[in-house]
């Protein structure tokens, strides 16, 4: 993804330019499919506002973890959502 993010911000203002990249459709089912530059640079944001979002939980979960000072204390971190 990051690589298809990339070559279209090397692509500048080229309006005709496309990449396919895989994406669900409204019944999930996977293509590989043409995206425009706007398209999968949006995809980018979304892919690392996600991976964000999951590296902050892992780290209030490693800091939770350091903290515990027992299995009483492990056992009461909330693990999932």
């Amino acid at each position: 993804l990051m690589g298809s993010v990339t070559a279209s911000l090397l692509a500048g203002e080229d309006a005709s330019w496309r990449t396919p990249f895989w994406c669900a459709n409204e019944a999930g089912e996977w293509l590989f499919r043409e995206h425009t530059a706007t398209e999968i640079q949006a995809v980018g944001l979304a892919g690392k506002d996600h991976i964000l979002l999951c590296q902050t939980r892992l780290d209030l979960l490693s800091a939770a973890l350091n903290a515990a000072a027992s299995v009483a204390d492990i056992d009461a971190i909330a693990w999932r959502d």
